[in-house]
C-alpha cells in the first residue's frame, strides 16, 4: 500500500521543523493530527541513536488503548514497513534497534515515565491534561542525544529538545488556549517572555479526506452546534460563565 502525507500534514510537518519548541497541533476529529506527530517522533529515533521520546495521555489505559494498539502501529506499517520495532509490554515502551526508545505513559501515575529524561514529550489529547501536569512533564525535557551520520556514527549536532501537544480543542479558557492563542501565562495572564517559542496550527478532518470512510464528515455535522465547533472545525468555544463545571473537567472524567 502506497502512503503519501496529506496537503495539512505536509504543511504542519514542515511548521513543527521551526525554531518553536513547544507546536500545538489542534482541530476536529480524524484530522491525521496524532498521526503526524507520532510519525516525527519515530523519524528523530531513527536520527539520533538512544532517542529517548514520551508519549503522554491523562491516563494510562488511554494511551495503550488509542496509540500503542492503534495509532503507532498502524503509523509503523504504513511509513515504516521496513524498521524493526520492539513493544517492551512490561515497561510499555517501543525500542528501535539503534536503542532509541518510545515510551507510553498516564500523567495520572506518572513516576515511572517521569523517572527518565526525554529529548521530546509529546502530550496526546491535551484538553484532558492540567497546567500543572504539563509542567510536571515539562521539567523531563532534558535529554542530549547525538544525530547520526549516514554510517550510523554519532555527529557533533545534538537533537532539539521538542515538546507536541495535540487536541480537539474545548474552551477558550483552557490553559492550550491561553498558551498558545494569548501567549499569556495560563495562571498569571501576563504575556509570556519567551512567545516565539510556541507555535501551532489546525487541522480538520476535511483536510484529511482521503484517509476517512465515506460520510464522516456528514456524521460530525449533525452533531449539535457546540461539538461540531469542536470536532468538525476544530475551533476554541467560549466558555459558559454560569455552569457548574467548565469543559475540562467534564473530559477529564468522562
Amino acid at each position: 500500500m502506497n502512503f503519501s502525507l496529506t496537503d495539512k500534514q505536509v504543511e504542519a510537518r514542515k511548521a513543527m521543523g521551526g525554531p518553536e519548541r513547544h507546536f500545538q497541533l489542534e482541530g476536529g476529529s480524524r484530522s491525521g493530527k496524532t498521526f503526524l506527530i507520532l510519525r516525527g517522533i519515530a523519524m528523530r529515533s531513527l536520527r539520533a541513536p538512544g532517542a529517548r521520546h514520551a508519549v503522554l495521555r491523562y491516563r494510562f489505559n488511554h494511551v495503550k488503548q488509542s496509540i500503542v494498539m492503534d495509532t503507532w502501529p498502524k503509523m509503523l506499517g504504513l511509513c515504516f514497513p521496513g524498521v524493526e520495532v520492539h513493544l517492551n509490554k512490561s515497561d510499555w515502551f517501543a525500542e528501535f534497534d539503534n536503542g532509541s526508545q518510545v515510551w507510553f505513559g498516564g500523567l495520572d501515575d506518572s513516576d515511572k515515565v517521569l523517572g527518565n529524561e526525554y529529548c521530546g514529550i509529546f502530550l496526546n489529547e491535551t484538553s484532558q491534561i492540567s497546567w500543572e501536569a504539563r509542567n510536571l512533564a515539562l521539567t523531563r525535557l532534558a535529554q542530549q542525544v547525538r544525530i547520526a551520520d549516514e554510517q550510523g556514527k554519532p555527529t557533533d549536532k545534538t537533537l532539539a529538545l521538542r515538546m507536541w501537544y495535540d487536541l480537539n480543542p474545548g474552551e477558550n479558557t483552557h490553559w492550550s488556549a491561553r498558551l498558545f492563542k494569548d501567549k499569556r501565562d495560563p495562571l498569571t495572564k501576563k504575556p509570556i517572555t519567551n512567545p516565539e517559542q510556541y507555535g501551532s496550527l489546525r487541522m480538520n478532518p476535511a483536510d484529511n479526506l482521503e484517509n476517512l470512510p465515506d460520510g464522516y464528515l456528514a456524521t460530525l455535522a449533525e452533531l449539535p452546534a457546540r461539538m461540531q465547533k469542536r470536532f468538525l472545525s476544530g475551533e476554541y468555544a467560549d466558555a459558559n460563565e454560569d455552569a457548574y463545571f467548565d469543559g475540562v473537567t467534564f473530559d477529564k472524567w468522562r
